[in-house]
């Protein structure tokens, strides 16, 4: 699990000022993500074309959150 404290992002070890950080270091260092799971990042798994990127998808209000006069 990735925890946001202080404003910096860690695991187990250091904080890093974001996410991307944290990931790009954790793989640089070959060191397993927490000591409980043992896992080691090792390839990215790139997402396919068909797949929704991150800016494709706008937020907006949630279904059913709106009051209806009857």
């Amino acid at each position: 699990m990735t925890y946001l404290l202080q404003g910096n992002w860690r695991l187990e070890g250091e904080n890093y000022a974001t996410i991307q950080e944290l990931i790009i270091n954790q793989h640089r260092s070959g060191q397993p993500v927490t000591n409980k799971s043992q896992a080691i990042l090792r390839n990215a798994i790139v997402k396919e074309n068909w797949e929704l990127k991150n800016d494709d998808i706008l937020l907006g209000d949630k279904i059913g959150n709106v009051s209806f006069d009857i």
